[in-house]
């Protein structure tokens, strides 16, 4: 595909009680534009959702069409027969208005309202994303006869499980992939100084509940459990991550902070955990390494008991048998008296994010590997040192980046990945001290690589900076 050629995305992500789905498709989505960032690759992402929690995808910068979720239709006393037949004309109109050169589906093979089948027939390549749902359900013939309508089947492997089955003849459509986490962008720029969390207050501990997106009717029942046990252990502070859909009431106590925006597990804030044992959090839990203790919540795809017994076998968390005062007070003992030892055997680990490779996948047919395999290395590199910006300072920084691989050739090896990372710190900040915003920056640097007229003085600063790099 040539570069000023525009890729046009539509992904499709279903959620009624949480946000796991519309998470996925986001921080897939997420790695997909930082490829075309560094590629200068032209491509148009539309988010086609259920999830009440919309707002998400726009604070990750991506458009989403909404339609009411199931759960909120049948509140709102819209008949489900009515409320099927408008949304699958609601699908089948997007997708007919934005052509997409590729389509992303999340966990429903043939979508919520068996609207996909008419569509995927006339899309260049569709990618299903196939996470572990239970037997029961996988087993079905519709859901595996929906299978052969994809291109390609990202398969996201649950660690110390035996991986899903599928059919023989799909084995070639098939790439494996480590659960895919979404990396939360920054709040300030890079020439900010982003307010720290303090170590030094008033608590002992600092324990984090999570009890999935919030739209389980168990909700505030579970919540107010939470605020009898925070009163119990007064000398440690309680994080709430109530979830986007929570609607409940949120009494204010001293130790309880109540938090209803994204959670950036990377500050490595918190001590330990409680949380539901839905696929997203815990595998984000594992992958920032926090100490944690599941308990199980009824759905109707989803087996969190044998994921959380899964884990507890490793010696990887603890596990919340019932949702009582007794289990959760117990709960919190526990994780005070071993939650070090949780987190040591955590260590031991490798819990790798499959957005990358997800994203990888999917561009594979449509952009020279060679390009993408040098772009990959450079995204895994920042994923593994968590390394992230504001969506504004990604655009640039990337871009930067990305002129730095297209002018010196896309041979990217171990040697010289740190000098190209630290080649756009540096520019970044001596151009900043010049009074250079981080997009003039972009630009003056464009223009050097490829052959426009710039001062002496800041050709001289851009060759003094790239000397140490080795190609």
């Amino acid at each position: 595909m040539a570069r000023n050629t525009t890729l046009t995305i539509v992904s499709y992500a279903v959620n009624g009680l949480g946000l796991g789905h519309l998470t996925r498709i986001l921080a897939i989505n997420t790695a997909i534009r930082q490829f075309c960032l560094l590629l200068e690759q032209n491509v148009q992402q539309i988010i086609l959702t259920t999830s009440e929690a919309d707002t998400l995808a726009f604070k990750h910068s991506f458009p989403a069409y909404k339609m009411p979720s199931i759960t909120l239709a049948h509140e709102s006393g819209i008949p489900r027969k009515r409320y099927n037949m408008i949304s699958r004309h609601w699908v089948w109109n997007t997708f007919a208005l934005w052509q997409p050169d590729i389509t992303i589906v999340d966990t429903f093979p043939s979508g919520t309202f068996d609207e996909l089948p008419q569509i995927l027939r006339d899309c260049k390549k569709n990618v299903f994303i196939y996470r572990p749902i239970k037997s029961e359900q996988e087993q079905n013939p519709k859901f595996r006869d929906a299978l052969f309508m994809y291109d390609t089947i990202i398969r996201i492997m649950e660690p110390f499980t035996s991986p899903t089955i599928v059919d023989e003849r799909l084995s070639e459509r098939i790439t494996d992939v480590s659960p895919i986490i979404l990396r939360k962008s920054k709040k300030s720029s890079i020439f900010s100084k982003e307010k720290e969390h303090s170590t030094h207050n008033k608590y002992e501990k600092r324990i984090l509940i999570l009890a999935g997106g919030g739209g389980d009717s168990i909700n505030t029942d579970f919540w107010e459990l939470m605020i009898t046990i925070a009163q119990k252990f007064p000398e440690h502070q309680f994080t709430y991550a109530v979830g986007a859909l929570y609607r409940g009431l949120k009494q204010e106590v001293d130790n309880i902070v109540w938090h209803t925006d994204e959670l950036d597990l990377s500050e490595q804030y918190y001590d330990f955990a409680i949380s539901a044992g839905g696929f997203n959090s815990v595998y984000e839990l594992l992958y920032y390494r926090l100490p944690t203790a599941f308990f199980s919540q009824s759905r109707k795809y989803d087996d969190q008991d044998r994921r959380i017994q899964a884990i507890i076998e490793q010696g990887l968390g603890l596990y919340v048998e019932e949702l009582t005062y007794e289990a959760l007070e117990k709960s919190v003992h526990s994780l005070l008296s071993s939650y070090n030892i949780i987190r040591q055997n955590l260590q031991k680990y490798s819990f790798p994010n499959g957005s990358i490779e997800t994203a990888y996948t999917v561009l594979e047919q449509f952009l020279p590997y060679h390009k993408l395999d040098a772009t990959k290395t450079i995204l895994e590199y920042l994923y593994q040192r968590n390394i992230s910006f504001s969506l504004t300072d990604e655009k640039y920084f990337l871009g930067i980046i990305g002129l730095m691989i297209r002018h010196f050739g896309f041979e990217i090896t171990a040697m010289n990945i740190d000098n190209i990372v630290s080649f756009a710190f540096r520019i970044i900040e001596q151009m900043n001290t010049k009074g250079f915003t981080l997009k003039d920056t972009h630009i003056l640097v464009k223009k050097r690589f490829f052959g426009h007229e710039i001062s002496s003085e800041l050709s001289e600063m851009i060759e003094q900076l790239l000397q140490p790099l080795s190609f």
